[in-house]
């Protein structure tokens, strides 16, 4: 099992096809982002696409069933293949598809995956269309003969959230995943699990379970990378922070940055461009109502353009004219905070709870500078 507090760059080097032309994944992303004009900062290596934002279960505090309320969306295949395509004529090399839950929209993406110009890097479910081993067999073996990567193996990501209340088998749908793995090809396929979960004994057990489960199927480790964890810590957005029993406290806009830089957690994996330190680089986000993000990060907070209303291009060049996007880019929050510091020094006085992560920290100040006033979460 890839041990989760492993180098970012050494994880992803290991989900390089072996017949990939690149070693590492350094070198592949140097290779892509050459196809950008050299004057931009903003040189997304990825895109998400939020397929649908149609879901089977409720999890309180959902990004995307939240944010939409009653309404939802589907991206068409049409929709989705013009971005590809887009896509594919600069740096970008790879895609993710989630939702909502994906597996709702099953036949698009079984139409999508033979013909995508970019790699598949992630499929991300919940887990409740592998509720038995049959048709988990039939979903991997149709995603097995459909996905044509180049670079890079392609992960199902089954995640969940705190708090589900809809009962999925999770403990069920995991089990029936690494029992048919496999029948999948080693060098183009893996397995992700995050599971959040307020009871430590629930979590130990599965990962004490999964561990007998690797040896009953004979299963290399370095197939699934795990997270099963419970919560005992603030967990905001995509980036854990853990400040014990701090998270009711108030505190200023620099001692927060300041505690991120003590838990490091400051440098944020979805926005910062400075791979030498680890990341996977930035991915865009294509909402399912085609709304673009610069980052994945579920706070939503740079809102770039409509995929439906511009094109590519014309998002990549507004995103790179953002004087408060550039700023994270080159220095991360703190360069943030100063160049609103600059505009607005009375965001100086303001307190927050420690409970902030740094995508809210993002959101605050980005909201800070559109009103010109404290912005209410």
């Amino acid at each position: 099992m890839i041990d989760k507090n492993t180098g970012t760059q050494d994880r992803l080097s290991l989900y390089l096809l072996r017949s990939s032309p690149y070693s590492n994944w350094n070198d592949l992303i140097n290779a892509k982002q050459k196809k950008y004009q050299q004057n931009w900062f903003y040189k997304p290596v990825g895109i998400e696409l939020e397929i649908t934002s149609l879901c089977n279960i409720e999890c309180s505090g959902c990004a995307v069933t939240d944010s939409f309320g009653d309404k939802n969306y589907t991206l068409s295949h049409d929709t989705i293949m013009n971005v590809l395509e887009q896509a594919a004529k600069y740096g970008l090399f790879f895609y993710t598809i989630t939702g909502g839950e994906p597996f709702l929209a099953f036949d698009m993406i079984k139409q999508l995956l033979p013909s995508a110009p970019l790699d598949l890097m992630t499929l991300r479910t919940n887990g409740y269309a592998f509720s038995n081993l049959e048709k988990t067999k039939a979903i991997l073996g149709e995603l097995s003969l459909s996905i044509k990567n180049k670079y890079m193996k392609t992960s199902v990501y089954l995640s969940q959230g705190q708090q589900n209340i809809a009962g999925v088998p999770i403990i069920n749908s995991i089990y029936m995943l690494t029992g048919a793995l496999s029948m999948l090809d080693p060098d183009r396929f893996t397995l992700n699990f995050t599971l959040f979960d307020k009871n430590i004994k629930f979590a130990e057990e599965i990962d004490n379970e999964f561990f007998e489960l690797l040896k009953k199927y004979d299963i290399p480790l370095d197939r699934i990378l795990t997270d099963f964890t419970h919560i005992k810590d603030t967990r905001i957005c995509s980036t854990a922070i853990k400040i014990g029993e701090l998270s009711d406290q108030m505190t200023g806009i620099k001692t927060l940055i300041d505690l991120y830089k003590k838990q490091r957690t400051l440098n944020c994996s979805h926005c910062e461009s400075q791979l030498q330190q680890g990341w996977i680089g930035p991915r865009m986000l294509v909402r399912a109502n085609g709304d673009v993000y610069a980052c994945s990060g579920f706070c939503h907070v740079f809102l770039l353009g409509n995929i439906h209303t511009q094109s590519l291009l014309e998002i990549l060049e507004y995103a790179n004219a953002l004087p408060e996007l550039k700023a994270v880019f080159t220095s991360g929050l703190e360069g943030l905070l100063d160049y609103t510091l600059h505009r607005y020094p009375q965001v100086a006085e303001e307190v927050l709870s420690i409970s902030f992560g740094p995508c809210n920290l993002c959101e605050y100040l980005v909201n800070f500078l559109s009103q010109g006033k404290a912005y209410q979460l």
